[in-house]
């Protein structure tokens, strides 16, 4: 892909580094290294800095500096044409592009929730939480695709189990998860978000450093549609997040 470096600038994440300069706090929280500067970087701090875009890799990459879908190796996923827009995540064999331009949270909010596929499928979920097993789908920023598709791109409803949402898996055009809880009080199912939602948020948000993905912090949602209303978690500090996913964990 060519582009004028003189007109274009992106984004490029810079963790934190120690005293020595050695060591980043990705590094260390991921236990890479073992750092014994007086005051070692704790958790994954960094600052995202806009740099010329000859300066940045425009595949997305599997984590060991081949170009690919962004993907695991082990989540692959196969090419199928017959619904482009409900199978989309099928169709994702190319690397992502990146977009500089960051969203703010309410006009993320927004975008989806005009979205009609979006309207449609929180519809579909929230007219199963009489059934026996959680429904969800993936909402995916579609400019961050190669084939492009829209903005936002809803995947097809998955069902989980009585207790637990289906294990979507990771893309780095991934950018929300909407899902039920059923009103069977049996499942002792809570009206609002369980812990286990907001550190699956964080799992999403933690992939996303270690795959260098483009979706912005504005852009991360979990919604929720049950019995009681519909709802949408955000997160304006991300280090608390992993904080408390490592805790709760």
């Amino acid at each position: 892909m060519n582009r004028d470096a003189n007109n274009c600038t992106d984004t490029k994440i810079e963790y934190e580094r120690c005293c020595s300069g050695e060591h980043t706090s990705k590094d260390v929280a991921q236990g890479v290294v073992t750092c014994y500067c007086p005051n070692p970087p704790t958790g994954y701090t960094y600052t995202i800095v806009s740099v010329p875009c000859e300066e940045q890799d425009y595949g997305g990459g599997n984590g060991d500096g081949s170009t690919g879908t962004g993907l695991p190796n082990d989540e692959e996923p196969t090419n199928n044409e017959e619904e482009p827009v409900d199978n989309f995540e099928e169709d994702l064999t190319l690397p992502v592009i990146k977009n500089p331009t960051p969203p703010t949270p309410c006009d993320e909010l927004k975008r989806n929730s005009d979205d009609t596929t979006f309207k449609i499928k929180m519809d579909s979920l929230n007219n199963n939480i009489s059934g026996n097993k959680e429904k969800a789908f993936g909402i995916y920023n579609g400019n961050h695709t190669n084939p492009t598709y829209p903005n936002p791109t809803c995947g097809t409803i998955k069902d989980g189990t009585s207790q637990h949402t289906y294990p979507f898996p990771y893309h780095t055009s991934m950018k929300a998860i909407a899902h039920n809880h059923l009103e069977d009080s049996i499942h002792n199912h809570i009206g609002t978000f369980s812990p286990e939602d907001i550190t699956a948020l964080g799992d999403i948000i933690e992939k996303s450093i270690q795959y260098n993905s483009p979706i912005k912090k504005e852009e991360y949602t979990y919604y929720l549609t049950c019995k009681e209303g519909n709802y949408a978690i955000k997160i304006t500090d991300i280090n608390k997040l992993q904080v408390f996913t490592l805790v709760y964990k």
